[in-house]
């Protein structure tokens, strides 16, 4: 029964997002352009959509200094169903095969690191 709240929230939450950025003209053209930056590999506009992906994964998830892409590496990892999917999906967008579980690597050293100070 928990699981199925936790998924509804998740639902509910990227449904709001969504909702938010179709209805804003000035968000949704400069996520956009930011888009497209993205697909030529601009700092700016990695850095734009990796604070999106921390932000999501704060909101939907509750995980602080987290992404999307971390959190699906961990939880398709340990075999939980419909993240293995999502996985696999985030994976053909950044065209690398380990994508999420290299970020999930990534986000596990920093956060030992700061643990550490």
């Amino acid at each position: 029964m928990v699981r199925f709240i936790k998924f509804l929230w998740i639902i509910l939450v990227y449904t709001a997002i969504a909702f938010f950025l179709s209805k804003s003209v000035v968000v949704l053209s400069f996520l956009t352009l930011t888009f497209a930056g993205l697909l030529f590999r601009e700092k700016y506009s990695v850095a734009v959509w990796f604070q999106i992906d921390e932000l999501v994964a704060a909101v939907a998830h509750f995980k602080k200094n987290r992404t999307v892409s971390g959190l699906c590496g961990e939880y398709a990892y340990q075999e939980k169903p419909g993240f293995i999917y999502l996985e696999r999906l985030i994976n053909k967008i950044f065209n690398d095969n380990e994508h999420c579980y290299n970020r999930w690597v990534k986000e596990m050293k920093i956060l030992n690191f700061i643990r550490t100070l």
